[in-house]
């Protein structure tokens, strides 16, 4: 979240690209790196702009006293297309020294924008309740380490001929960061965003809702001083005037001698990702999308070592789909999702993806995408990696399932791994039942539905607890590469006697 907050503290400011700069002689190397910032970013917005027949104007700023103090300012912003001119005004950013190679920083957006039409007339723009956003800035690592920003009241309003009045609004957004560099250019720490009360209108109608949205990151062992200098080279490539292929292999060569120079280039990062309350109406059948609250987050740790572990988390509860009765009741209205990876050779496949990238560099053996997933492949068949599904909970108005199964990589098996799985269905028959009853009326699609279900039944060990039915699916893969589905080899007849 470093990168992507310092993007956002820059970019909303500055969204323009450059036509004046007033350049001071002697500007600091922090103060230059600034001004390329702005630069190269509005770079890349006149060319969008440029594509559909657009333009942008402003005027860059930048001053700096004899204590050091850096004061950016971009005014006169103004960005048009073929039937618009957005005038957004004045951004900025100051800067105060708070240590060696370290600024406190305070940014400033405007607090109101107006667009116009092409001939002049007033469609809308948008507004800036309050704000509050500070922050540290290392230029060494070009990086926003440190930050604590608060917009509230966020509206962007207008009229548009043949969409008619249009407003979208954000109650509040929040954006922090406190990263801490552990030893020489690598840096650890949370980030987190959040964001409140959203709301999409169109003629006074509510089309869409969110009332939160919450993002957490955090960093261990990330290594700002090579994402820096591929940051560099990017924004270089995506210029104006791309570099030649002389300095593209040059550059490439410098960042994987670099890569090798100051691997590992992380350790770790998590991520999770929260919304509560959210839907989506349509104006016209006034159908509605929505969810109590979903979740994502992922986990990467260990990736120093070669027992690495990654782990992927979904979930989401409430969720209400505009479909039909049966279609309905098979919406998974809750999901529980939680899948791991461990002890992946994360080092080793590091060094050979290094080793293989550097090879294609000298010209010595073309880097080969296959190549490199085969020998990836072995060497997780040798660390013994593990795959497993923890948990996956599916529950509808007519089913419920629950999964769960570990599963090892073995070069000793001619299926690559060895494990097992337990598969449980809730509902099966009452759903069977229910599709007969619509097949039996002439249902196509009923039909073949009951086809696949009562295959299902048919493969499952059918378990009865009270009123309740529960159908039971043990699945394993041997050491000798069978596929046993509850003890009967699934390279036999079983499969194609239940199917019939």
């Amino acid at each position: 979240m470093t990168r992507s907050i310092s993007a956002l503290l820059l970019c909303a400011a500055l969204a323009a690209s450059p036509a004046v700069a007033q350049v001071t002689a002697d500007e600091s190397d922090a103060a230059s790196l600034l001004r390329q910032q702005v630069e190269r970013f509005m770079d890349q917005i006149s060319i969008e702009l440029e594509r559909n027949g657009g333009g942008v104007g402003y005027v860059v700023d930048v001053s700096e006293d004899a204590g050091g103090a850096i004061s950016l300012v971009v005014r006169d912003i103004a960005l048009s297309g073929p039937d618009f001119v957005w005038a957004i005004g004045e951004a900025g950013l100051d800067l105060v020294p708070d240590g060696p190679d370290r600024y406190r920083s305070t940014l400033r957006l405007p607090r109101t924008t107006s667009l116009y039409d092409d001939g002049g007339a007033l469609l809308g723009g948008t507004s800036l309740g309050s704000q509050r956003c500070v922050g540290s800035y290392v230029p060494d690592v070009d990086a926003w380490t440190d930050s604590d920003c608060l917009f509230t009241d966020l509206i962007f309003h207008g009229t548009f001929p043949y969409e008619g009045e249009f407003r979208f609004s954000v109650d509040q957004v929040a954006l922090r960061s406190s990263l801490q560099e552990d030893r020489d250019g690598k840096w650890s720490g949370p980030g987190s965003m959040s964001v409140e009360g959203v709301r999409l209108a169109l003629n006074g109608f509510d089309g869409l809702g969110l009332a939160r949205l919450d993002a957490e990151v955090a960093y261990g062992g990330w290594d700002l001083v090579f994402l820096a200098a591929a940051t560099e080279a990017f924004q270089e490539i995506e210029g104006t005037e791309p570099p030649g292929e002389d300095w593209m292999e040059e550059t490439a060569a410098r960042l994987a001698d670099l890569a090798m120079a100051r691997a590992p280039l992380m350790e770790s990062v998590s991520m999770t990702v929260d919304l509560s309350d959210f839907f989506l109406r349509d104006p016209d059948s006034l159908q509605e999308f929505s969810f109590d609250a979903v979740n994502f987050g992922t986990v990467m740790e260990g990736l120093d070592t070669d027992a690495a572990s990654f782990v992927v988390e979904y979930g989401h509860a409430g969720l209400t789909v505009p479909v039909g009765s049966l279609e309905g009741d098979l919406v998974p209205h809750d999901v529980d999702l939680r899948l791991a990876f461990r002890d992946l050779p994360s080092l080793d496949l590091a060094v050979l993806g290094g080793d293989m990238f550097r090879n294609a560099l000298n010209d010595l053996v073309p880097f080969d995408a296959r190549d490199f997933g085969m020998l990836a492949l072995q060497h997780v068949l040798r660390a013994g990696s593990v795959f497993e599904i923890e948990r996956l909970g599916y529950e509808s108005a007519a089913l419920r399932a629950d999964l769960a199964g570990r599963f090892t990589a073995s070069g000793q098996s001619p299926m690559m791994a060895v494990g097992t799985a337990r598969l449980e269905v809730l509902g099966l028959d009452g759903l069977a039942e229910h599709l007969a009853g619509m097949a039996a009326s002439g249902d196509a699609g009923a039909q073949e539905t009951a086809q696949v279900l009562a295959a299902m039944q048919a493969m499952g060990r059918r378990v009865e607890e009270a009123s309740a039915v529960r159908h039971v699916y043990d699945l394993e893969l041997t050491p000798e590469g069978r596929i046993l589905l509850n003890g009967n080899d699934m390279g036999g007849p079983v499969l194609e006697d239940a199917m019939q």
